[in-house]
């Protein structure tokens, strides 16, 4: 659920308008700005899709509703992967991104406190691949199917022999 202390048709507007957006009017935002830009220009951000920056002064009473606005700004805008940041926690929703690898950049997000650093940081975390389940699923898929059929070829054989002595 959107916290009705935040004004969702300003942030949308603001990454419009740059693809970086801030819930409050403090002067120490240019800085802040400045150097998320910076980050998003110099870091790889191509596995990201279009990006947008949102930071909040504070993190919301329920931290999953900036989930929900991550959601709802991305749909609004739409932007492929939508970071809301407060100094303590990050959320992030992506349509170029595993739920693991959101997870994962999110939390190396949080462990830098500078904010162009903890989007270079979330940029690099997200690239990490996860394990590759399906290829490790199909070569057991193809181990069990070859041992069933060994040991079926076995097992017949057996009986042909049995039958034979018999």
């Amino acid at each position: 659920m959107i916290p009705t202390d935040v004004d969702m048709g300003s942030l949308e507007s603001q990454l419009e308008e740059d693809g970086v957006a801030f819930a409050d009017t403090a002067p120490v935002n240019t800085g802040i700005e400045a150097s998320v830009l910076r980050a998003l220009s110099s870091t790889d951000v191509s596995s990201l899709g279009s990006v947008g920056f949102v930071a909040l002064a504070a993190t919301p009473e329920q931290p999953a509703d900036m989930r929900d606005i991550a959601h709802d700004l991305s749909s609004a805008t739409g932007l492929d992967t939508v970071v809301v940041r407060t100094p303590d926690v990050a959320m992030a929703v992506s349509s170029k991104l595993t739920r693991a690898q959101v997870e994962r950049a999110q939390v190396a997000m949080v462990k830098e406190k500078e904010y162009g650093a903890s989007v270079t940081a979330f940029a690099q975390a997200s690239r990490h691949e996860t394990t590759p389940w399906v290829p490790l699923s199909m070569l057991l898929a193809v181990v069990v199917v070859l041992a069933f059929f060994s040991t079926f070829k076995r097992t017949a054989h057996g009986l042909y022999q049995a039958r034979i002595l018999d």
